[in-house]
């Protein structure tokens, strides 16, 4: 268990949290990590799936696509 932030793994916001991410999440301020879902608005803004409070019928009617990141998305200079 992090003596931070008192969770094991770390929270992405915590200093000892080492793992890859390249997006932010507009809403918790996260890391989008590899195997999470999210969606990219048309503004360039990342949000996770967790942190939308509505329904996948309301994202689709409202024409967004939940996708999952994936180690490929990662670009070299974030690491």
């Amino acid at each position: 268990m992090c003596n931070i932030c008192g969770n094991d793994p770390c929270l992405t916001r915590c200093p000892n949290f080492h793992q890859k991410y390249n997006y932010l999440c507009c809403y918790c301020g996260g890391g989008i990590l590899s195997g999470q879902d999210y969606l990219r608005n048309s503004e360039g803004q990342y949000i996770h799936r967790d942190c939308i409070p509505c329904t996948d019928y309301l994202i689709d009617w409202l024409g967004y696509r939940v996708e999952t990141m994936d180690e490929e998305d990662y670009k070299d200079e974030n690491y």
